[in-house]
């Protein structure tokens, strides 16, 4: 595997996460979210290291989707890997609550989660803060990609 990764690669990507994202209401297919994961490049652990926020955007886009490491440094100390899933489309485009997270434990796939946002408003003040809920948990699909 080349970083950054090529068209065919991406193409390959964006099929994975079509498949983990839409085949099923409640599961996704765990193969495929383990292929996912060795097909992007690794995170940046000095970045994780630091904690620190750079500006730099590690994201990989494949097809209609965007894809980029979100593990904070507490979850890389307790083996937890997380997958920020979202359209391609500049931040004020993208819909709201159209980002999905795909958390792994020790490299496999633990859980899906949606990230739906939450408003309160305070007289002028308006906070908005993302929930991370519940979607979806590891399973087994009925297809499948050749594994390559």
């Amino acid at each position: 595997m080349t970083f950054p990764p090529n068209v065919t690669d991406r193409m390959l990507i964006a099929d994975l996460v079509d498949r983990i994202i839409h085949e099923a209401d409640d599961v996704f297919p765990a193969e495929d979210a383990r292929r996912l994961l060795r097909l992007l490049p690794p995170p940046p652990l000095w970045r994780q290291a630091l904690g620190a926020f750079t500006g730099e955007d590690d994201a990989v886009q494949a097809g209609p989707w965007r894809l980029r490491h979100a593990t904070t440094p507490r979850d890389a100390l307790k083996g937890r890997m997380v997958l920020e899933i979202g359209p391609a489309l500049a931040e004020e485009d993208a819909p709201e609550g159209e980002v999905a997270l795909l958390v792994f434990q020790h490299g496999e796939p633990v859980r899906l989660l949606r990230q739906v946002p939450e408003s309160a408003s305070f007289g002028t003040l308006v906070v908005t803060r993302l929930d991370s809920l519940p979607w979806k948990s590891p399973g087994h699909s009925a297809g499948g990609l050749p594994a390559t």
